[in-house]
């Protein structure tokens, strides 16, 4: 029974990384298809964090 709830636990943070990491995917796309137009400041920020991606 603690086996199952720890698993739930551990599963979560995992989860909420994939779907950061499918957000920023997807923003990235959509800079690539230029069917994001950013600021020069915003895309300083955001590039860094796409750069592991590309």
């Amino acid at each position: 029974m603690n086996i199952k709830v720890l698993n739930k636990q551990s599963a979560q943070p995992v989860k909420e990384w994939q779907q950061r990491e499918n957000n920023l995917f997807r923003v990235h796309q959509l800079m690539h298809n230029k069917k994001l137009q950013l600021s020069k400041s915003a895309q300083a920020m955001i590039s860094p964090v796409l750069k592991p991606l590309t």
